[in-house]
């Protein structure tokens, strides 16, 4: 039994790493490239992986890690933020895409209650694949980021409470009191969770935070209590994993565990998308074929104009709204454990299952580059977009107006930003931070400086800058389009004194080439100030002690 979960194991490794190797060659999304790998390994193939045992295991410990991670990425502050956005976005998108969809389903020859299966089963979306995606992108903190993973949230929600309700039409329970109950538990557990949070868990981590294992170690045994604890009251894992990073996001240990975590969460992640590909058979694909095409572009292309919508209604930006919808542009493992579950209590027939998975992996691979690429594609539909826009936005409440004209144009407030504004010689009021996390433009502001909300690869954002007419502009962005765009935004002979950073070094060269007075590569630089402090070191000592204490003095400032 060792011998061949060893022998599975390294098999689905070994020819992950080889796909991906490929795909990242190519510039497409890894996640492909293990559903790729799952449909070779499985029964359509070498019937070399069990959807049971020990891989299963492994692939829902990679979604409660994800989840957990979702959730030390966000805090209940933030959560109060984007509450509102993101209950009316996601209960809305869930009735509207579930009764035009219903009403499309029985256009396209379906029954009613197969019909009414498939269209709420297809209102679902991937927190797993979307929250990886944005993970990614390092877009988790951004606001469409924050919005989307809320809305996701409250579908996750629906969708156990779904399937709560067929569960106890398959046993025969009173649908009244099954729901009651189910609204009681997730009003509890959300109270104590928050109770927690605020009271409690902090002095809890401080004393595991004494020691770097124990506190790796209590921040699993966290997740896994909460997790043990929302199963018990019905809900997934998900939820608890969830709940669990959310309760120690605002502890200071945070950015350590989630430093630890991650790795975990990539390695389990893996085999979770394997053994979907592995799942992904299909014995009669033709028959069924133009009527998954009609699904599918319905998913693709009707769930995020939903979404987008409702969120303009909100009053949000059109680059907020859109990129919020193109993460609803595919449908969730909720969605085949529903059409499975319905299939079981004996209200739909087993032909509806080729139709939802088949629909699950169209979706699934097309979306994955809708939000890998947002950005790109809001270029091209933005003068459609724009026009709906309200006068009065969202955004614009998180900026605080300049009091003239500002010198220094601090583009990213994360740490980098803050440790290059920290200590200069000018004024608050000179220095305007630009950013596009909510929750750091609100830090800025607090500190002292005047701060918008924006995103750099916007036109809007660009033209704002240039009405400013900064002397100096530094840019700690990492994303190579953002920043090329904002160094060809200023005409020659209007170009402000320029600093821009980027982590890698092709893309940094390429950067070059657009005559910005300065490009930062952290890693490269790191290396030039170790190799200067080395040489220091063997010429005196005591130089070594001077520059040692001046950094720990400059480290305690953080």
């Amino acid at each position: 039994m060792v011998q061949e979960f060893f022998l599975e194991l390294g098999v689905t490794i070994l020819l992950a790493t080889a796909l991906g190797l490929v795909f990242v060659r190519l510039k497409q999304p890894l996640i492909l490239a293990y559903l790729i790998t799952g449909v070779f390994l499985g029964s359509a193939v070498l019937n070399a992986i069990s959807a049971d045992g020990i891989t299963h295991v492994f692939s829902e410990l990679g979604i409660v890690f994800l989840l957990f991670l979702a959730g030390l990425n966000l805090n209940v502050n933030v959560l109060k933020e984007v509450g509102r956005a993101s209950i009316i976005t996601g209960i809305g998108q869930i009735a509207f895409t579930s009764a035009i969809g219903f009403v499309i389903l029985l256009a396209l020859g379906f029954k009613y209650v197969e019909a009414a299966y498939l269209a709420v089963a297809i209102t679902f979306s991937s927190t797993i694949i979307i929250v990886k995606l944005l993970s990614d992108k390092n877009e988790l903190d951004s606001l469409h980021g924050k919005i989307s993973v809320g809305f996701l949230l409250v579908q996750d929600i629906v969708a156990i409470a779904a399937l709560i309700l067929i569960s106890s039409m398959g046993t025969g329970a009173d649908l009244a009191s099954v729901l009651s109950s189910f609204l009681l538990k997730a009003a509890a557990f959300f109270i104590i969770a928050v109770m927690l949070a605020k009271f409690a868990v902090e002095k809890i981590f401080y004393q595991f935070a004494k020691s770097q294992e124990l506190l790796f170690l209590s921040s699993i045994s966290w997740m896994l209590l909460l997790v043990l604890v929302s199963q018990v009251l019905g809900f997934s894992s998900e939820i608890g994993a969830f709940i669990a990073g959310v309760t120690l996001a605002s502890i200071p240990y945070s950015f350590e565990i989630a430093g630890k975590i991650k790795y975990l969460r990539d390695f389990f992640l893996v085999l979770f998308f394997v053994l979907l590909g592995s799942q992904l058979v299909f014995s009669s694909i033709a028959p069924i074929l133009p009527t998954v095409l009609l699904i599918s572009l319905f998913i693709l292309v009707g769930n995020p104009v939903i979404v987008i919508s409702l969120m303009l209604f909100l009053g949000y930006k059109g680059k907020t709204a859109f990129l919020c919808g193109l993460t609803v542009a595919q449908i969730s493992e909720f969605s085949l454990v529903l059409i499975a579950l319905g299939v079981k209590v004996g209200h739909i027939p087993e032909t509806i299952l080729p139709v939802i998975t088949l629909v699950g992996i169209i979706t699934i691979s097309i979306s994955s580059y809708f939000i890998l690429h947002s950005h790109a594609i809001y270029g091209f539909f933005s003068r459609f977009i724009e026009p709906f826009e309200r006068k009065k936005k969202f955004e614009d409440a998180l900026s605080k107006g300049e009091a003239g004209v500002h010198k220094i144009i601090l583009v990213g407030f994360n740490r980098t930003g803050k440790s290059v504004v920290d200590g200069l010689k000018a004024p608050k009021e000179s220095i305007l931070v630009v950013d596009y996390n909510p929750a750091i433009v609100k830090k800025a502001i607090s500190s002292g400086f005047h701060a918008v909300y924006g995103d750099v690869s916007e036109p809007e954002v660009l033209n704002f800058l240039k009405t400013v007419e900064p002397e100096i502009i530094v840019s700690t962005v990492k994303e190579f389009g953002a920043q090329a765009g904002l160094l060809k935004a200023f005409p020659a002979h209007k170009k402000p004194f320029m600093i821009v950073f980027s982590d890698n070094v092709d893309e940094a060269k390429k950067l070059a080439l657009l005559n910005p007075d300065m490009v930062v590569v952290p890693p490269v630089l790191a290396g030039k100030i170790v190799k200067d402090y080395v040489n220091r070191a063997l010429q005196s000592k005591g130089l070594m002690d001077e520059v040692k204490q001046m950094l720990l003095d400059d480290l305690k400032k953080y």
